[in-house]
């Protein structure tokens, strides 16, 4: 979508500046080109930092592993394509969500044993 709006407004804005310099559309393209490209690497790589501390987060809980052991490993993991990456990560994302709705829902029991007198529905918070 981002390209398809530069590519409109470069056809727009490209005549004039031609009619300025006729180097000016390319120095101006290309620089709007490399802005484009510095920007998508930079919020790729800020995205698999944190990707990166989700997946060392759920290696020390489920793993029991020490950060440091979780960390080399996913050292690793920064060394798969980005779509794999990305897989890997949203399967992290569920597997803390469904941790958390576990508890929650052990809690619920536990409340439920104890006898509160509250029915599930006061314990389940909406999503």
């Amino acid at each position: 979508m981002s390209r398809k709006i530069i590519n409109m407004v470069l056809a727009l804005i490209s005549p004039m500046l031609y009619d300025i310099n006729v180097r000016l559309p390319f120095m101006f393209s290309g620089s709007l080109c490399a802005i484009y490209t510095i920007g998508f690497v930079y919020f790729t790589r800020r995205h698999q930092q944190i990707n990166a501390k989700q997946l060392v987060n759920l290696f020390e809980q489920t793993e029991g592993m020490s950060k440091e052991e979780a960390e080399e490993l996913v050292k690793r993991y920064n060394r798969l394509t980005a779509a794999s990456g990305e897989c890997l990560a949203r399967m992290t994302e569920v597997a803390e969500m469904t941790e958390q709705r576990l508890n929650a829902l052990a809690e619920i029991d536990n409340d439920m044993k104890e006898g509160d007198g509250q029915s599930i529905e006061d314990h389940i918070e909406p999503d």
